[in-house]
């Protein structure tokens, strides 16, 4: 226990923890998974954000895999690579690759099965006061079944694997200002259920829910003037899981065929041994239009409990048979961590294929 709290105490010092209201006061590994968990796979969302109620696979609702089977979506096999490349006020530069893949069992057997595999590294770990080095890899596997023409369901798994370094000043009350370094290695699993219900052909409801476990090591090393001056370094060693709940709902609304406006609701809740409990509400509001030709245009924004708020683009071109080209832009797109990173700038682009 004592190193649970000398743990505890470390991290708060190591990120200069200030005045901050709810969220924004959280401890930093709780902001950090907070933010991941804004992350989308597919660059059509991040310029829309809401999704819940969303009728195609890109959706944050597994219930959406299969949902969609009539033409223009007859095509049985998906495939896309996507980058991303996040830019913080501070310095700091993070890029992510993006690969995913999807097959549609033919009528009458039905279902789609999707998986994903990302990996994210800094490119440039300049953060606030101190230096960031993150390595995360994640594999996911979705599958969903049209049940009829207006019900969906659905569910994934996933996988991550994530090494976290910072080094930052420490000070010490009464000792004085050193270097510190937190390492931190981390396995986590979720899984996440889903339904998509079309009310009519302009209106439709969304609802997920899921759950997810993070096991992590982590290792604080102070690096004080060796004796007689000092302690020398001092190493504190803990581990330590978390556990998160997910809950997603979501409204669509079709007044035309090429308009759509869609609203999410989001309540996020992490504990663990060292740090307590957060719980955070988001807000989504998004929509899109498919303009005159094969391009549609995307915008959305979010706002959270805490006062945070997130606005994003997206456009897509739709004129090759089997390409469709994305690209999108976020601002703030990670107000979790803008303490120590600056606000982000995201830009994403997505190449997909469709046979």
């Amino acid at each position: 226990m004592k190193r649970h709290v000398a743990l505890t105490v470390l991290m708060a010092t190591i990120i200069n923890s200030a005045a901050y209201a709810d969220v924004n006061d959280e401890p930093f590994g709780f902001r950090f998974n907070m933010a991941l968990d804004r992350v989308s796979v597919y660059t059509d969302v991040l310029g829309r954000q809401a999704s819940a109620a969303h009728p195609l696979g890109s959706s944050h609702n597994p219930g959406a895999k299969d949902f969609l089977r009539k033409e223009p979506f007859t095509f049985n096999v998906v495939g896309g690579v996507t980058t991303n490349q996040v830019a913080f006020e501070r310095g700091a530069w993070i890029e992510s690759i993006v690969g995913v893949g999807s097959y549609r069992f033919p009528e009458p057997t039905k279902g789609t099965i999707n998986v994903i595999y990302v990996r994210s590294d800094t490119q440039d770990g300049t953060i606030l006061n101190g230096d960031l080095f993150l390595r995360n890899n994640k594999v996911g596997v979705a599958y969903g079944y049209q049940i009829n023409e207006s019900l969906g369901v659905g569910g994934n798994v996933t996988f991550t694997d994530t090494q976290l370094d910072i080094i930052q000043p420490t000070t010490i009350a009464g000792l004085g200002t050193f270097t510190s370094q937190v390492e931190s290695e981390s396995l986590g699993v979720d899984f996440q259920l889903g339904v998509l219900y079309a009310l009519n052909e302009q209106w439709s409801v969304g609802l997920t829910g899921g759950a997810g476990w993070a096991w992590s090591d982590d290792v604080v090393s102070i690096f004080t003037p060796a004796p007689p001056f000092g302690a020398g370094t001092i190493t504190l060693t803990t581990t330590n899981l978390t556990e998160s709940v997910n809950i997603r709902g979501g409204v669509g609304y079709r007044p035309k065929e090429f308009l759509g406006i869609y609203a999410d609701l989001q309540y996020l809740h992490f504990e663990d041994d060292d740090n307590g409990t957060a719980d955070v509400a988001r807000a989504f509001l998004g929509g899109e239009m498919f303009l005159p030709g094969p391009m549609a245009l995307r915008v959305g924004t979010s706002l959270d409990t805490a006062g945070n708020a997130s606005i994003g683009a997206n456009i897509g071109y739709y004129g090759f048979k089997h390409v469709a080209l994305e690209l999108a832009y976020q601002y703030n797109a990670f107000p979790e961590i803008n303490r120590e990173f600056g606000h982000a700038h995201l830009v994403s682009f997505g190449l997909i294929f469709l046979f």
